[in-house]
């Protein structure tokens, strides 16, 4: 049996040791989350620099507060920390110092312990609070393109909630992980994506309704692999340069529905597009442009396939015919060539100011094939 002075002895060593120190309390909630500064801080394996608990994680950097407490909702005093890289062999850097939030701003101050030396240079300056999502910032959301007038302008970039594409289709990029700035909704990075077989990482940039689109590829990606990219205006419909019920020119009809444009040749030729982009036209800018229609509107249309096509594909034959018959070489090599071509939908239909009785109307491109099997020529009155 143990002896009563041992006993005593050891119940009175431990009352006289020093007392175990106390678990540091978490970080408040205003402390807690990611921030970052650019667009390095996105690619990390990290998100920037993140804050839970009683932990600071940047890349391979990790900072374990071992005591320390919160002073109010957004300070808090680091008593005791050790601070770590994943590659370093001298052992843990003991630090000291304060974290605070002012607004979505975080200022991390830490100094070697019995030092004023900064403990981790790479935690200084202004670390600004984003978010980390799945979901694409509401702000960036939309469709982007260029001049509703060019040959590409049915071509835009869509910015989805969890995807990035095109208008015109091909592969779509899905979004695994983006981040954005709380106070800067405008700007986001892609952390994680795929895209084909391998990822794309990057920075959409979204300034006075216009985006930039910078990705790049993965390292994992096949040579020559690319990323979507791309910049552009926002695009829009507005419905004062839509038309007002039916307006025909005695060959074509013009009818807007909805988001629906539908364009009927009076051979039954027909095109129903969704209406992706609408723009003005101004007098001055008309000049130039070569398209015969003084000022309006342009509406940018989704490509589209005609039904049926048997009356152009007719009248492209009778035109091929009669070029080659009257030994008009070059046309009529472009006119064969047109009839053995898919026939689709126009791009753009222009729609002028009011003019005597009606509206001035073409279509893009000015292709042999729609100079053929639509007659746009004449006054376009409203039908009804």
């Amino acid at each position: 049996m143990m002896s009563r002075s041992l006993v005593f002895a050891s119940l009175f060593a431990v009352g006289c040791g020093e007392p175990a120190p106390s678990a540091p309390a978490d970080l408040p909630e205003r402390l807690s989350g990611a921030f970052g500064q650019n667009e390095t801080h996105a690619t990390m394996t990290t998100a920037g620099l993140e804050l839970s608990g009683t932990t600071l994680r940047y890349g391979e950097l990790t900072l374990t507060i071992t005591q320390g407490a919160s002073t109010g909702p957004d300070d808090y005093r680091v008593d005791a920390a050790e601070a770590v890289w994943v590659k370093d062999s001298k052992g843990p850097k003991p630090c000291t110092g304060t974290i605070s939030r002012q607004g979505n701003v975080l200022l991390v101050k830490l100094f070697k312990q019995g030092s004023d030396a900064r403990c981790e240079s790479v935690l200084d300056g202004e670390w600004k609070a984003w978010t980390v999502s799945d979901v694409m910032p509401e702000a960036l959301r939309g469709v982007y393109g260029g001049d509703p007038r060019t040959e590409e302008a049915d071509i835009g970039v869509h910015i989805g909630d969890k995807t990035i594409g095109f208008t015109d289709g091909g592969n779509v990029l899905a979004i695994e992980q983006v981040v954005a700035f709380v106070d800067k909704p405008g700007t986001a990075y892609v952390r994680k994506s795929k895209f084909l077989e391998f990822g794309c990482t990057g920075s959409l940039e979204h300034v006075d309704e216009k985006l930039t689109l910078t990705l790049k590829t993965s390292a994992d990606a096949p040579t020559g692999a690319s990323c979507p990219n791309g910049r552009g205006t926002r695009w829009s419909v507005d419905p004062k340069h839509l038309p007002k019920g039916v307006i025909d020119n005695g060959h074509v009809t013009i009818t807007a529905a909805g988001d629906k444009l539908t364009l009927v040749d009076r051979d039954g030729l027909r095109c129903t597009q969704t209406i992706l982009n609408t723009a003005t036209r101004s007098v001055t800018g008309s000049a130039y442009d070569g398209i015969p229609v003084t000022g309006g509107a342009v509406l940018v249309l989704e490509h589209g396939v005609p039904e049926p096509d048997t009356a152009c594909k007719t009248k492209l034959g009778n035109v091929a015919e009669q070029l080659c018959g009257e030994l008009d070489g070059m046309r009529c090599l472009e006119a064969r060539s047109a009839k053995e071509q898919p026939i689709v939908c126009p791009r753009q239909v222009i729609i002028g100011d009011p003019t005597r009785g009606g509206h001035k109307a073409a279509m893009l491109p000015a292709s042999f094939t729609n100079l053929t099997c639509w007659n746009m020529t004449g006054v376009f009155a409203t039908n009804g």
